[in-house]
Parts: structure tokens; C-alpha cells; sequence
């Protein structure tokens, strides 16, 4: 199927690609409709509206700068997905570029989103963990890493 998108312009995508959000995102509850896209720049993806093709969202797995992170969000939140244990989930990030001063890449750890692949749904979850904030330096936290040897990029 053909979608336009704002960075990509009119781009030709997998249906697998698309994913049902029947709450929609934080702030955004109307959207339900979105396309995951391979960015072109590992480690990031885009989350693509299929609604707005104005309205893109850069995405990162977490595990990429905070290998030790974990889900931990009410049960509740993950009905949606009609997720099973062990079956092919998907789990990413919001990430933010700051050009003002100096440049900063912030990820979001606090909203993470869950992605059934199996259902095509996905999910905007509020982490319980009082440890992930809205805006974790990536940068930083991967050259903390890279120190330690643990990097993955």
C-alpha cells in the first residue's frame, strides 16, 4: 500500500507494517492508525499516522541505550494487544532532537510503546518504574556504555 509521509514523501509499505492504537497516543486519542518505517538511519524508526501524513514520531528500542530497561506498565494496558506470552512484541520509544544550544537526543522511557506483531496493534503504555523519565540523554547513555564495553552500536 502507498502512504505519503512529511520526511519520506510518498512511500510503498507492507501492510505488515501497519498497526491498529484503538486508544490512540497520550494527547492524541483520535489517531489510531499507524505505519512503523524503517528510518534509514539505525537505530531509529518512524511511527508514521496514516490519518496526518504531516505527523511522524521518531522511535529508538530502548535496549540500544538502556539495555537493562524494562516494561513494567498495569496489565490493563496491554489488553489491547490480545498479547500471549512469548509471541512476536515489539518494544520502542519516542525520541527527541533538541538543535537549540547544543544538540541533545532525548528518549522518552516513561510512554514507551508496545507493538503486537502478530495482531498488528500496538499501544502507548505509562511506565510504574519512578526511574524513567521523559527525556533520558541517549547520547550520553550510550557513551556510558561504550566505556563499559556494553555498547551495542
Amino acid at each position: 500500500m502507498k502512504i505519503n509521509t512529511r520526511v519520506l514523501g510518498e512511500i510503498e509499505i507492507d501492510e505488515r507494517q501497519v498497526f491498529d492504537f484503538p486508544g490512540g497516543l497520550l494527547g492524541l486519542p483520535e489517531l489510531t492508525r499507524f505505519a512503523l518505517i524503517d528510518s534509514g538511519h539505525p537505530p531509529y524508526f518512524y511511527l508514521q499516522s496514516l490519518c496526518e501524513p504531516y505527523l511522524s514520531f521518531a522511535l529508538i528500542s530502548p535496549e540500544i541505550f538502556h539495555p537493562d530497561y524494562r516494561l513494567d506498565v498495569e496489565e490493563s494496558e496491554l489488553l489491547s494487544l490480545e498479547m500471549e506470552p512469548g509471541k512476536d512484541t515489539e518494544l520502542l520509544v519516542f525520541v527527541i532532537v533538541n538543535f537549540n544550544d547544543a544538540p541533545l537526543v532525548t528518549a522518552n522511557l516513561q510512554g514507551p510503546l508496545v507493538f503486537n506483531k502478530e495482531t498488528g496493534k500496538g499501544c502507548q503504555c505509562v511506565s510504574r518504574n519512578p526511574e524513567y523519565k521523559t527525556r533520558h540523554d541517549v547520547i550520553g547513555e550510550m557513551n556510558a556504555l561504550k566505556k563499559k564495553g556494553e555498547g551495542k552500536c
